[in-house]
């Protein structure tokens, strides 16, 4: 492979690198920003929505303080107190389930039913006559279907607010029950009105009202624009409510016809009715969905208000900027690759001539010189290059030179050592007769000893014998 394609190709992964990382850094702070604002507005909307219901819930307990202390009812409630069972009692009882009929449930539709309840929580008055002798106190203590007790021994002006519940003996729609006590006219020393054993329970059945205050669309209604944003613009938001028993009590927006039948045990509810804390973040909905929302715990009404959003959603925009970004990334890679290949070209097209001397010196050649022009660091390389050359071919002049002067020497010492050889043979064949004549001499010496050897010791012998015949003479 090529330096020029190696350099290229180098240099064009630092840049896709660097592109990279800052795709993750830009991906990773858009997505932690398109969140953190999401999950903010959300607990905005949720406390604006929370206060929306409050000012909901206070509608409908001044609605049921406002009728319990109409004077026909007041006046009616503390007679059939008073009066024992009879003819009497009955036709006032009657008298008063007319006029709850006839002139107060159509003037709000949203009640379905009007209940009193005496000391005992057994309704006396109704506007339907079938409800007449049933125990709501024994309903309460079992389904925690109202708060007739806390009404029971409350002031004049309080109400209590139950979340949506169904009841069968009161009809399959989804209600709410709200109960005040009643006030008799009459007032105690201190001015203030004397409180009868008697409470009222209205049935309202405007679940759908509840929903469209906490999503907005009341509003919209009302002519407001603020409430246009929540559903219109973000397709996936919903606000909904989930009672003490984990159903859903307002209307959903994926799941028709949800109100008292779908189960919610997601995050934010078990946080509340566990653990009593609110929550705003990321977590899986009922629907199985990563969504963005928060919470609050309506603790007085035993509730949960959630709002929230897909996050696929909010996230939507990120998946623009992605590709928008990775098609940008490519163009720069692209662009740098070009420039850097430009860049090589350039850079490599100086170093060619270093590139075709260094060849020529390789071959022998080392009068050859890099002819570049330039006072960049490929100049310099280029003249330190040339200095090398210089120093090359001057070392090989001087090299030739010290050859020549060796041969000579060589052939100088060839000649020596031949006639040095020569004197050596000449030397050696005298000095070889020399041996053999020394030899010759030693050997006749030899043969001269040995004649006196062999002499001499016959005559030895011959002593030896004369000493012994002597001795024997003597003896």
């Amino acid at each position: 492979m090529r330096f020029q394609t190696k350099l290229t190709l180098l240099l064009t992964a630092i840049i896709v690198i660097l592109i990279a990382v800052l795709f993750y850094e830009f991906d990773a702070a858009v997505k932690g920003y398109l969140k953190n604002t999401a999950i903010k507005n959300f607990h905005s909307i949720v406390e604006t929505s929370e206060g929306a219901y409050f000012l909901f819930a206070d509608k409908i307990k001044t609605r049921t303080v406002d009728w319990g202390s109409d004077g026909t009812i007041r006046a009616a409630t503390e007679k059939i107190l008073a009066l024992p069972d009879g003819e009497e009692r009955a036709s006032v009882v009657e008298g008063l389930a007319r006029y709850f009929r006839e002139e107060k449930l159509k003037y709000d539709p949203a009640i379905s039913i009007i209940d009193i309840l005496d000391k005992d929580g057994i309704v006396i008055v109704s506007s339907r006559a079938d409800r007449i002798g049933i125990d709501e106190k024994e309903e309460e203590e079992e389904f925690h279907a109202h708060r007739f007790s806390e009404a029971l021994v409350s002031k004049f002006g309080e109400a209590f607010v139950t979340n949506v519940v169904i009841e069968p003996d009161e009809g399959m729609e989804p209600m709410i029950h709200v109960v005040a006590r009643i006030f008799s006219a009459a007032k105690d020393a201190g001015g203030n009105l004397l409180p009868l054993d008697a409470v009222m329970l209205l049935h309202f059945t405007n679940i759908e009202e509840l929903g469209n205050i906490l999503s907005g669309e009341a509003q919209i209604a009302q002519g407001a624009i603020s409430g246009r944003v929540l559903f219109e613009y973000l397709k996936t938001a919903e606000i909904y409510m989930v009672n003490k028993d984990r159903i859903i009590v307002t209307p959903s927006r994926f799941i028709a016809d949800a109100v008292l039948k779908l189960r919610v045990d997601t995050y934010p509810v078990k946080a509340c009715l566990e653990d009593g804390k609110e929550v705003a973040g990321e977590y899986i909905d009922y629907r199985g969905i990563k969504v963005f929302g928060a919470s609050m715990c309506l603790m007085r009404d035993n509730a949960v208000l959630i709002a929230e959003v897909d996050a696929e959603e909010i996230l939507a925009p990120l998946k623009e900027l992605r590709a928008r970004f990775a098609f940008t990334s490519i163009l720069i890679a692209l662009i740098g690759a070009l420039i850097t290949a430009i860049l090589s070209r350039r850079f490599l097209k100086n170093l060619q001539p270093i590139l075709v001397a260094a060849t020529e010196v390789a071959k022998g050649n080392t009068s050859v010189r890099a002819k570049i022009k330039g006072s960049d660091e490929i100049g310099n390389v280029a003249l330190m290059f040339n200095h090398m050359l210089d120093g090359i071919e001057k070392a090989t002049g001087e090299l030739k030179d010290a050859q020549t002067k060796l041969t000579r020497v060589n052939a100088d010492l060839d000649q020596r050592v031949k006639e040095r050889a020569s004197e050596l043979e000449q030397l050696k064949a005298g000095l070889e007769q020399t041996v053999m004549d020394r030899t010759k001499e030693m050997k006749e010496k030899m043969e001269e000893l040995e004649k006196f050897k062999k002499l001499t010791v016959g005559r030895e012998l011959k002593m030896i014998e004369l000493k012994k015949e002597i001795e024997r003479l003597k003896a």
